[in-house]
């Protein structure tokens, strides 16, 4: 609690800050090098996760299978998804007339989804291939 205390205001002024110079929400941009926005970003969604965590009874609630999976699971989802933001990118002409991609939050779900069956799937087939050796 007390780091949010200190670092979501922090965010909030840069944030002020960045969209009085018309940059608006754009963590990415700060990104390479590692500029203090992006890291503040990090932190205050870390600490927001961390508190979601702590409030809910992972275990009893039977998320506990789950949040370790994409834990183990994260380097790889991350290597999925630039795949599914490639594969994305080049059928920007086609895509970007469906409705639900010109809804952020949608497209990062979409995106999200089809990085973890990505990964699900290459799971199943890397046990699969290892049972029939």
């Amino acid at each position: 609690r007390k780091g949010l205390i200190v670092f979501v205001p922090l965010l909030l002024i840069v944030q002020i800050i960045l969209i009085n110079n018309g940059t608006g929400f754009a963590p990415n941009n700060y990104k390479y090098p590692p500029q203090l926005y992006y890291s503040l970003y990090g932190i205050v969604g870390s600490l927001l996760l961390y508190l979601i965590c702590c409030r809910i009874n992972v275990q009893r609630v039977g998320l506990r299978k789950a949040i370790v999976w994409l834990s183990q699971k994260s380097f790889d989802m991350y290597l999925a998804h630039t795949i599914v933001l490639k594969l994305l990118s080049w059928g920007d002409v086609y895509i970007r007339n469906i409705f639900v991609f010109k809804i952020g939050i949608l497209y990062y779900i979409f995106v999200l989804l089809v990085s973890i069956i990505m990964v699900a799937a290459k799971d199943c087939v890397i046990a699969r291939y290892e049972r029939s050796k």
